[in-house]
């Protein structure tokens, strides 16, 4: 008859909580990263310009996606190029909103939430939540 081991009981314990401790932190934090990162609340603002380009896009997830003419000129590896802010819009409503803006060929201020890690289906990190007329002097 075998008698009972306590030390290679608890080794063996202690081994399985260490894999077990390593593999919740190999998983579970970049899990909470990546799940906070899409999260919209990153960053929140508001851009004002002219939309230059508006077009549907995606094979598999359609989407809205624009430029904006910021104005100004921005040096680049390329050279001096135009200060073009890149956007997506998933809002019906706001998707008519700026194509009607757009054939006035004025600016307009969208609001936007930046997502840290943006969803599958945009192109871009930041999707517009309200278009307005801009204010001109």
């Amino acid at each position: 008859m075998r008698g009972h081991d306590p030390i290679g009981c608890m080794a063996t314990s202690v081994v399985g909580l260490a894999f077990l401790g390593i593999g919740t932190v190999v998983v579970g934090l970049p899990l909470m990263a990546f799940l906070g990162g899409c999260n919209p609340n990153y960053s929140k603002g508001s851009r004002t310009g002219i939309v230059n380009k508006f077009s549907e896009k995606g094979l598999i997830y359609k989407s809205h996606e624009g430029e904006m003419l910021l104005g100004g000129m921005k040096n680049t590896d390329q050279g001096m190029v135009a200060n073009v802010w890149e956007f997506s819009v998933s809002d019906p409503e706001i998707i008519k909103q700026i194509e009607e803006l757009m054939v006035e060929n004025k600016p307009v201020t969208l609001q936007y939430t930046q997502y840290l890690i943006g969803p599958i289906q945009y192109s871009t990190s930041y999707r517009v939540v309200k278009v307005s007329k801009a204010e001109t002097k």
